[in-house]
C-alpha cells in the first residue's frame, strides 16, 4: 500500500520558525513544504503557514515548521518574530531566510562572493551598521557582532564538513523548487557582471567559476534599514567586519530570538552586489538557494531536538 501523508502538524507543537521578508522568499519555502496550511492567531497580526519538510531519503520523520512573512526592515522582522514566539511558545529555533546583496572580494578568490551563492551567519556575527557614532570628522559603526546560537553553528559546522566530502544536499532541493516554478531557475552566468567602484566592468578572479553550483560562505552579515547601493560602504564592511552579505532584517530577528532565549541562524542567497547596477535578475534563484539550504539546516538538526508530541 502507498504510504499515506502524515496529518497536518499541530502548530502549537512546532519547534522551528522560518521568517521571510518578501513573497519570492515565501514562495521558495512553500515549494519545499507538504501539508501546507495557512493559519492565524487571535490578536496576532501575522499570517502563518504551517506544514512539513520531508527527508528525501525517507530516513527521518517529517519535521513541522512555521513560516511567516515579516515585510522588509529590521523593526518589522523583530515584531514578527516576537509575535510568533508569543503565539507559539514551543518555538525553539528561529531562521531568517531570504535574499541579500553580496560583498565580492576580487583580490581574494577564496573569499569572493558571487551571485547565486549562499551565505550563513558565522561566528563573525550580525553587524548593525546603522548603529553609529557620527561627528564632524567621521561616522563610525558602534555595533558589536551578535553571534548566532552555538547550537545552530554546530549544525552548520557538520553540514560544511559533509560538503568537504562532496555532499551538497541543497542542490537536489534547489531542483525541487525549480521544478515547482521555472522562474526560480538559475540565470545565465553572463548576467553575473561585476563592476568596480567607478562602475567599470571587471572580470571575476580565476578559480571562482561556479558551473551552476552555488558556493556556501560563512561570514558576518551586515544589516540596516537601508537599501544598500554604495560599493564603498559594501567594501568597508567587508574589510572591517568580514561581512559577506548585506540585508535589512537579520538584526531584528537576531535580537528578538536572543531576547527570548531561542536558537537563531540567518541564511541568505546572493542576488546583487550592492552597487548602482543592482537589479532583480537573480532574486528568484537567490531565494531558492536560501530556502534549499534552510531546509538542509533543519533536516540536519539532531533528532533529539524534535521530541515526539
Amino acid at each position: 500500500m502507498p504510504k499515506s501523508d502524515p496529518p497536518p502538524p499541530d502548530p502549537n507543537n512546532v519547534l522551528v520558525l522560518i521568517v521571510v521578508a518578501i513573497a519570492k522568499e515565501l514562495a521558495a519555502i512553500k515549494a519545499l513544504m507538504t501539508n501546507y496550511q495557512v493559519i492565524g492567531v487571535h490578536k496576532d497580526p501575522n499570517v502563518y503557514g504551517v506544514g512539513y519538510l520531508n527527508d528525501p531519503a525517507g530516513k527521518l520523520a517529517p519535521r513541522a515548521v512555521l513560516v511567516c512573512q515579516s515585510q522588509m526592515g529590521n523593526n518589522n522582522a523583530a515584531t514578527t518574530a516576537t509575535d510568533a514566539m508569543r503565539s507559539f511558545p514551543k518555538i525553539e529555533h528561529v531562521i531568517m531566510c531570504g535574499i541579500a546583496g553580496g560583498c565580492p572580494n576580487p583580490a581574494d578568490p577564496a573569499e569572493h562572493v558571487r551571485l547565486g551563492d549562499i551565505v550563513y551567519s558565522s561566528d563573525a556575527g550580525i553587524i548593525e551598521y546603522d548603529f553609529v557614532k557620527e561627528d564632524a570628522e567621521e561616522r563610525k559603526t558602534r555595533s558589536t557582532p551578535q553571534k548566532p546560537s552555538a547550537r545552530m553553528l554546530g549544525v552548520v559546522g557538520g553540514i560544511m564538513a559533509n560538503e568537504m566530502l562532496g555532499e551538497r544536499p541543497w542542490q537536489s532541493e534547489i531542483k525541487v523548487i525549480t521544478a515547482k516554478a521555472s522562474a526560480f531557475a538559475r540565470p545565465s552566468e553572463e548576467t553575473d557582471v561585476l563592476h568596480d567602484a567607478a562602475g567599470k566592468v571587471i572580470v571575476h578572479p580565476a578559480g571562482t567559476e561556479r558551473d551552476g553550483i552555488p558556493r556556501v560562505h560563512g561570514g558576518a552579515i551586515g544589516t540596516a534599514d537601508t537599501l544598500q547601493k554604495n560599493p564603498g560602504t559594501r567594501d568597508k564592511l567587508r574589510d572591517d567586519f568580514r561581512v559577506k552579505a548585506i540585508e535589512m532584517e537579520a538584526g531584528g530577528v537576531q535580537n528578538s530570538a536572543w531576547a527570548h532565549d531561542r536558537s537563531v541562524m540567518i541564511v541568505r542567497g546572493i542576488c546583487d552586489y550592492c552597487d548602482p547596477q543592482k537589479n532583480d535578475i537573480w532574486q528568484m534563484y537567490a531565494a531558492a538557494v536560501a530556502a534549499a539550504f534552510t531546509k538542509v539546516l533543519i533536516m540536519e538538526m539532531p533528532s533529539e531536538w524534535f521530541p515526539a508530541t
